[in-house]
């Protein structure tokens, strides 16, 4: 047995204890509440439409044009002309939807951070 003091023991499992509480009841109010949900969690937000970059949203969001071509590129796509859509996901995944053909048909890939 580890020589201590049982109260620090009884202190770490009370804070852990309140953590895990808070936690599932903020998990909650966000699932009931759509204004809560988008306050904390955000929302998508548009970087790239029809092969064209938002360049505000990209400037807001504080991403250069190297990191977007750079998910662009780990997604399978030479160049932003072959991008229908992507957008910057609330958990910070760039979704991507390129054209599958000159018919221009979406298909859907994802990029996430460090893979």
């Amino acid at each position: 047995m580890v020589n201590g003091d049982w109260n620090s023991l009884w202190v770490g499992i009370v804070a852990a204890l309140t953590l895990f509480v808070l936690n599932f009841m903020l998990k909650k109010l966000v699932y009931k509440s759509p204004k809560l949900n988008k306050l904390i969690e955000g929302e998508p937000v548009l970087l790239i439409y029809h092969g064209k970059m938002n360049k505000e949203n990209i400037r807001k969001e504080q991403i250069t044009e190297n990191e977007l071509e750079g998910a662009i590129r780990e997604n399978g796509f030479e160049s932003i002309a072959e991008v229908s859509i992507a957008k910057l996901e609330t958990d910070g995944n760039i979704s991507v939807v390129g054209f599958k053909d000159e018919r221009k048909i979406p298909f859907r890939k994802k990029h996430s951070p460090g893979s």
